[in-house]
């Protein structure tokens, strides 16, 4: 049976290179993730065990693009690089990058969440759908085409 090895330390004091040990498991104290050293391609590397997403409650743009996590009390505080944080009240994943900036992971989604109304007639006289102020064509016998109907 094989031995199995722990090390436990500071973040900041992870081994690297040739200091790695294929089938160590190494756990961080103070940001309680687990590594696991293997070999890989002739060269030992670190390999995360327990990625999550960190919950953030709040962010504000930072100087040349992105994003910088904010606290209350601790001003603006250090993000970890290929680490995963969560703005929920924007509904934003965002990702921290070697800068120390965050990059939003979904930017194209749409956030605004709220009501709207929506208007739908017809006219008779012309064959014409109209909704939300476009107008479609209908059908013959008065149904509506939507082949190409796009809605806003």
């Amino acid at each position: 049976m094989a031995n199995v090895m722990f090390k436990r330390g500071l973040q900041a004091n992870l081994p690297s290179g040739n200091s790695i040990l294929d089938g160590v498991f190494y756990l961080t104290t103070d940001t309680g993730r687990l590594y696991v050293g293997q070999e890989k391609e002739g060269a030992t590397a670190l390999i995360e065990l327990n990625k999550s997403i960190t919950t953030i409650t709040g962010i504000q743009a930072a100087t040349g693009g992105g994003y910088e996590v904010v606290t209350p009390a601790n001003g603006i505080r250090p993000v970890t690089s290929g680490e995963f944080y969560y703005y929920a009240t924007t509904n934003m994943l965002l990702i921290g990058q070697d800068n120390g900036k965050l990059l939003q992971v979904n930017p194209d989604t749409d956030v605004h969440v709220g009501s709207g109304s929506l208007t739908f007639g017809t006219e008779a006289s012309t064959g014409h759908v109209t909704l939300n102020g476009k107008i479609y064509n209908t059908n013959s016998d008065g149904s509506a085409q939507t082949t190409n109907a796009a809605v806003d």
